[in-house]
């Protein structure tokens, strides 16, 4: 009987043998040669979507829950484009980052074969990669419904701050570092683009998301009032900040 989404959504990180023939035995992820891009073709630009629909929302075991799940899907894409495009309302310059595996380890477990039908176009693959993390990076002096930072101050804020938002990898490759890999190249395209602060948000609840931000350089700078969460209908976010003068 084949997995959905939900199904995936709630079975434990997968467990990756360890290699023997290298003197010192490492997780099979490292063999996996993960790829960290900007995503530009429209295939790596859906196959990211039909991650974060994936990863962003719990689905019943319904009738037809597929459909559904390809219509979310093809919204997340027009919103991505349009954002990529420079044509969304309260957007400014926005930068998608997948990361990636070769697809001819999809037979390594019955979960990540599931992350290949539903992660990528047609076959499952893009390019013979699998998308399995993904971020936005977000060249703007705020996000729309989202608490403001306030570094730096003064019109550099218009210019020199950005936002990572929807970051997610795909649960089988949790824990695995893809997260550490796309915010550290996250961090060196928001240099490149004269990005001087990086802001994200978080869960008050999402113990394991704070833990990656914190190693990856994040502190906290402001906290979300449950009272203003209830009005937005979303539990409490924190707002944490990175510098990038020394990164």
């Amino acid at each position: 009987m084949a997995l959905g989404y939900a199904s995936l959504l709630s079975s434990p990180p997968l467990r990756l043998p360890k290699l023997a023939a290298t003197k010192e035995a490492r997780p099979l992820i490292e063999a996996l040669r993960i790829k960290v891009f900007e995503a530009s073709s429209d295939s790596h630009l859906q196959a990211a979507c039909n991650l974060r629909v994936c990863s962003f929302n719990n689905f019943p075991q319904t009738y037809r829950i597929e459909e559904h799940q390809q219509y979310l899907s093809a919204i997340e894409l027009e919103a991505l484009k349009e954002k990529v495009e420079g044509k969304r309302p309260g957007f400014g310059k926005v930068t998608c980052v997948v990361a990636t595996v070769s697809s001819r380890f999809a037979d390594i477990d019955q979960k990540i074969a599931l992350l290949c039908k539903l992660t990528g176009i047609a076959d499952g693959v893009v390019e013979d990669q699998v998308v399995v993390g993904s971020l936005d990076l977000n060249r703007t002096p705020r996000l729309p419904d989202e608490m403001c930072g306030s570094h730096p101050q003064g019109v550099e804020g218009q210019y020199r701050r950005g936002y990572l938002s929807n970051v997610c990898v795909a649960k089988a490759f949790q824990r695995n570092g893809v997260g550490t890999r796309l915010i550290k190249y996250a961090r060196m395209l928001a240099l490149k683009q004269g990005i001087s602060d990086l802001y994200t948000h978080v869960a008050v609840d999402n113990e394991s998301a704070k833990r990656l931000y914190i190693r990856s350089g994040f502190v906290l700078e402001k906290e979300e009032r449950a009272s203003e969460a209830r009005l937005m209908g979303r539990p409490a976010r924190l707002l944490l900040w990175t510098g990038l003068s020394n990164c």
